[in-house]
């Protein structure tokens, strides 16, 4: 898997903008949102939601966390369900009327609503909330139970996603694309997740010999953008 990495990625790869949102319910609505999709339908969600709210998406790309009173709060966004229903906000504010699976599943704009549900629960408004989470291996543990018990979110992966676009360098995202690498280039199918995480985090170990500054997070994005210029 390394050997691949190496000869078919740019491990220099600089993160993209949605790394650097200015408020977590960005982080949320992304993560949600972008599971079984093309990616230029979450960004025009993206779009959607900083224009209704008139809430800046980004900070500047490379920056560490805005100020806290900078946020935009998880409090803030789930105040906007109060007055209004999943429908209407799916309909007038995301404008995505998508669901989480075509059989059964929930409007995705009601399990941005349950996941940031779960999060204040957790007393989890901010950046440094999930900074300070990212240190309590058990908490984040229990975090990560209930919100994969939000209708939709089961297999974890927009929750492992969350954690990325939130920070933490040391989770993937193991979806389609990076599923589809990992398979290719090992010349197995149908991985688990757990196996899809593992050939990445021995892949990352030979890789920081030669690029130390690389993370797991990196890495993914690398092989996400390899896989979405090949597919294109």
């Amino acid at each position: 898997m390394h050997k691949a990495c190496r000869q078919y990625l740019n491990l220099n790869l600089k993160l993209g903008q949605e790394f650097y949102y200015q408020g977590l319910p960005f982080c949320v609505i992304d993560a949600v949102f972008s599971i079984g999709v093309k990616y230029e339908s979450v960004t025009n969600v993206v779009q959607h939601v900083s224009q209704h709210f008139k809430k800046t998406a980004f900070r500047a790309a490379g920056s560490h966390y805005p100020p806290q009173a900078q946020q935009w709060r998880i409090s803030e966004l789930l105040a906007e369900y109060e007055s209004r229903s999943s429908e209407s906000m799916a309909e007038s504010v995301y404008q995505n009327k998508c669901r989480t699976s075509s059989r059964s599943g929930i409007l995705k704009a009601e399990a941005v609503q349950r996941f940031c549900e779960v999060l204040a629960a957790h007393q989890i408004e901010t950046f440094q909330d999930m900074e300070r989470l990212f240190q309590a291996p058990q908490a984040l543990a229990h975090l990560q139970t209930q919100i994969q018990n939000v209708h939709g979110q089961s297999s974890g992966i927009s929750f492992q996603y969350f954690l990325m676009l939130a920070g933490s360098e040391d989770f993937v995202k193991p979806d389609r694309m990076v599923q589809r690498f990992v398979e290719r280039h090992t010349q197995q199918r149908s991985l688990t997740q757990a196996q899809i995480i593992a050939h990445l985090q021995a892949a990352h170990a030979q890789l920081i010999l030669d690029f130390p500054d690389l993370t797991l997070r990196q890495l993914d994005y690398a092989i996400w953008s390899y896989e979405r210029e090949r597919k294109s």
